[in-house]
């Protein structure tokens, strides 16, 4: 009974060391793989092509838009006011008419002022009239010379009272316009301080009209770059609440000295605005200050070089194989490097992908179409 049970056992011993010894198939369908490669399937990866391209040295710095000319309309008479015209968001041209004070004791005075002076005309001219027929009654004799200095210091008086009454009709027509309140310039209302009936003292703003056909931008130069900053620089500008969009500017001026709180120096920045006026006063905007000329470097993404022991890596693409490769980079723009050496015009690196590679793995290149 114990020399049957222990047959099974031998026949399980033999069968092993048979199938231990058979010889073993290339797992590769396709023959044996190639030294140091890593021999798992080909891993996914996105890619791009190494080529020379222009790259610009600038500082990133940010800003606040504001209008390039924002000016506060004034009260230059008092009184009741008793029509506002203009609103916030209205656009409006030099010279237009925003709101009017009670002008009635203003138009009295204007319309006395014109009739002083209407006066002092004709009485300078009949003076004039006396003059010339005394003129002549003098050099025949029928009139003293006395009398005819007296018809000549008549002129002379009637002179000075037109004077003297245009000047007060320039006072009272400078009066009336006070009522006016105007716009100094083109533009859009921004802010109404104003309501109708409310009392109006001197000086006190009622508006305030702002030019958005260009807007400007006070940044801070850091002293690192402010020798390389020129006025009529190019500045690129990026405004998170508008999108993508780049907007072209430049350097108006740079401040002579340093701000004492920050060291920075203050320069403005100027832009056009877009047609629809889209760029808005108060937004936040990011400005790209070019530093110099562009120069033809090979420009990788910034997430493509991985770091190792100190050294800098991409992985560049030969024969569907990601080979580990350390470049030399020189400086990082807006998330992209520059790279010095080790890569060449045509080379093709992962640019996504590289956290499941070693320093020598089979990929796929799936980029988007």
């Amino acid at each position: 009974m114990r020399y049957m049970d222990a047959v099974p056992f031998a026949v399980l011993a033999l069968c092993f060391c048979v199938l231990s010894c058979a010889p073993q198939e290339d797992s590769d369908a396709g023959g044996s793989a190639e030294p140091g490669v890593d021999t798992v399937r080909a891993v996914p990866v996105m890619a791009s092509v190494v080529r020379p391209e222009p790259l610009e040295e600038a500082i990133e710095v940010n800003g606040v838009i504001a209008p390039h000319r924002a000016v506060d309309v004034v009260a230059e008479a008092g009184g009741r006011l008793i029509r506002v015209q203009a609103d916030v968001g209205h656009r409006v041209t030099a010279g237009d008419t925003l709101a009017v004070i009670d002008d009635r004791v203003a138009a009295s005075r204007l319309v006395h002022a014109e009739a002083q002076v209407l006066s002092a005309r004709n009485k300078l001219k009949i003076a004039r009239l006396n003059f010339e027929s005394d003129r002549q009654l003098l050099d025949s004799g029928d009139i003293s010379r006395l009398a005819f200095e007296t018809s000549r210091f008549a002129v002379k008086s009637a002179e000075a009272e037109l004077k003297s009454n245009q000047a007060e009709l320039s006072r009272a027509r400078k009066g009336y316009e006070d009522t006016r309140l105007t716009s100094p310039i083109d533009g859009w209302v921004s802010r109404k301080h104003i309501e109708p009936g409310a009392m109006m003292s001197v000086n006190k703003a009622a508006y305030r009209v702002v030019d958005l056909t260009t807007m400007k931008i006070t940044l801070g130069i850091p002293q690192t770059a402010i020798g390389r900053v020129r006025p009529g620089g190019s500045v690129r500008i990026t405004i998170d609440a508008l999108g993508d969009r780049t907007y072209d500017g430049y350097v108006r001026y740079i401040s002579p000295q340093a701000e004492e709180t920050t060291g920075a120096f203050p320069a403005e920045v100027h832009l056009a605005n877009t047609p629809g006026m889209t760029i808005r006063a108060g937004l936040t905007a990011r400005c790209r200050v070019i530093l110099g000329g562009s120069d033809l470097q090979f420009v990788v993404p910034g997430n493509a070089v991985v770091a190792r022991d100190g050294k800098e890596y991409v992985y560049r693409i030969r024969d569907g194989i990601a080979l580990l490769t350390e470049v030399e980079t020189r400086k990082t723009f807006g998330g992209h490097v520059a790279v010095e050496a080790g890569l060449e015009q045509g080379d093709s690196i992962v640019v996504e992908g590289m956290n499941r590679l070693g320093a020598a793995t089979r990929v796929t290149i799936r980029n988007p179409r």
